[in-house]
């Protein structure tokens, strides 16, 4: 894939509705999202918790990865909702 590529648009041309980039660097706030799962999950996000803390540093499982990109598409029904800004687990 070349370097000059426009994920902005390349994740507007496939509907993405929403588009972030990190650093993947260790998780700084690794601490909180232990504390935050730590509070009980639904069974749906167990996955949350398994291997968390390879989730500390993405070195661990993907060495030399200098950024993260994160990407969201909205359910179809609450797609243009503004009122609905999170899913309800979230909200835990």
């Amino acid at each position: 894939m070349p370097e000059d590529i426009d994920i902005a648009a390349l994740c507007n041309a496939l509907g993405i509705d929403a588009l972030g980039v990190v650093s993947a660097g260790p998780m700084r706030s690794f601490d909180m999202y232990r504390q935050i799962i730590g509070r009980g999950l639904p069974p749906q996000l167990d996955y949350l918790w398994r291997n968390a803390d390879c989730r500390r540093d993405l070195e661990a499982i993907l060495p030399g990865t200098k950024s993260v990109v994160c990407c969201a598409v909205a359910l179809p029904a609450f797609r243009g909702d503004a009122s609905r800004r999170y899913a309800r687990f979230c909200t835990l």
